[in-house]
């Protein structure tokens, strides 16, 4: 059994038994509601609360110890950038975002459906930390080389102060208060480990308004292993 496969079994039986407990805690809350005391149903609350984001961490975790490990399927570039804009419609359409996309190659060659993954992650990211103020564009950017694939990612977001540009990969790594800004530090993780099994990377890089990120991976490697 793989160390992936040891967390996984652990995360499995901790979920299990952690939402046993957020339900006999919802139980009780709906069934004694008006037996307890105010302080009472503000501490169950608490609980489930908790229990439930307890729950929604474990479940990013196993997600983000999994990324990169399995071969990904793969499909045509081409294919691939018109399905984007319709898989993050709702977020984008939820704070009236717009996003574009430029490649004007001629070739469409295949890619891992994770690449797409980190696309879909970065929007995410984007929508997240947007500045409600202004509306919110997103730039994604593809080019060719004959063994690599790059792309650029720029938002009109809150933006990534260049003290912070190496320390945002890191798990679990925050820049703000922890309950101002959903999420647990691992987009942007997950997103490096990605590329980096596909023989790539990804990096922050100077940007005057918003963030921008750099990333590539290699195409070589991915025909090699189709």
């Amino acid at each position: 059994m793989t160390e992936i496969s040891e967390f996984h079994a652990f995360a499995h039986d901790l979920r299990h038994y952690l939402r046993q407990s957020i339900t006999q805690s919802q139980l009780a809350l709906r069934r004694s509601a008006d037996q307890l005391t105010p302080e009472l149903q503000s501490t169950l609350e608490v609980v489930i609360r908790a229990g439930l984001k307890c729950d929604e961490l474990i479940k990013a975790m196993a997600q983000y110890s999994e990324a990169g490990t399995q071969p990904s399927r793969t499909w045509p570039l081409r294919r691939a950038l018109q399905a984007l804009p319709l898989d993050v419609r709702p977020q984008l359409d939820a704070v009236g975002a717009r996003l574009s996309i430029e490649y004007s190659g001629t070739e469409t060659p295949d890619i891992p459906q994770s690449l797409q993954e980190v696309w879909h992650e970065l929007v995410t990211n984007s929508v997240r930390f947007r500045r409600p103020e202004i509306l919110l564009e997103i730039m994604l950017q593809i080019r060719l080389e004959p063994e690599r694939l790059h792309f650029h990612f720029h938002d009109t977001g809150i933006g990534i102060a260049p003290q912070h540009r190496d320390e945002i990969f890191l798990p679990f790594r925050r820049l703000h208060a922890r309950d101002a800004y959903p999420g647990f530090g691992l987009g942007l993780p997950k997103c490096r480990k990605v590329l980096q099994s596909l023989g790539g990377d990804m990096q922050c890089v100077d940007s005057q308004d918003g963030a921008a990120f750099e990333g590539w991976c290699c195409l070589n490697l991915l025909e090699a292993a189709a």
